[in-house]
């Protein structure tokens, strides 16, 4: 059958599972579908997660994205050729320039809190745009297609789905079977990233 809706999604699940060696109601299912849906978000990344970042950098700082998991890439648009910022940590950056005031233009990039930082600190004469990619959280609601990733991917979510199921209602010996199916998609996904974009080097969590 095909599965197009969370509505669908729900009714896939109670397909595969036997539902009647355990309490498997709609509401049991919503919460498995919530523990399949904050798995695939830690565990996968794939092109629909991805989206664009455009920002100013102001004090020193640029405020992440409140979908933000991680960032893929991002560079500062005021020069030609365009200059890739280098990802670090923030202990890097104060390690490396401990002085936190106009110093010139920023070569690395990283997370603080709620914030990229840049180091060196960016100069006050300039105004630095910071653009790039970055991975994001994706959200779940119980109305049609609920996100990008479902939508393409409806297998990987059924898969988690099931996968978390399974255990819950008694059936442990079905488990390798769909817990294997989920990892085969995950890492096809991960694969293409990796493929397009990262030139062999494994993508970042």
């Amino acid at each position: 059958m095909a599965i197009q809706t969370y509505s669908e999604l729900k009714t896939a699940i109670f397909a595969w599972v036997d539902s009647s060696s355990g309490d498997f109601s709609g509401t049991t299912i919503d919460d498995l579908i919530l523990m399949a849906h904050q798995r695939i978000g830690r565990e996968v990344r794939c092109r629909e997660m991805e989206a664009d970042i455009s920002a100013t950098v102001s004090a020193g700082v640029v405020p992440l994205p409140a979908d933000f998991v991680n960032l893929k890439y991002a560079y500062l648009n005021n020069e030609q050729p365009t200059k890739f910022l280098q990802k670090r940590t923030a202990r890097f950056i104060y390690e490396r320039y401990p002085h936190r005031d106009a110093a010139g233009r920023p070569g690395y990039v990283a997370r603080e809190g709620t914030n990229f930082i840049f180091g060196p600190y960016p100069d006050s004469g300039t105004t630095y745009n910071m653009k790039g990619v970055y991975w994001r959280r994706m959200t779940l609601t119980t109305t049609l297609t609920f996100n990008e990733v479902f939508r393409v991917h409806p297998d990987l979510y059924l898969a988690a789905s099931v996968a978390e199921a399974i255990p819950f209602v008694g059936q442990d010996a079905r488990l390798q079977v769909w817990e294997a199916k989920y990892q085969q998609i995950r890492n096809d996904l991960l694969n293409e990233v990796n493929t397009e974009g990262y030139e062999g080097s494994e993508v970042e969590f």
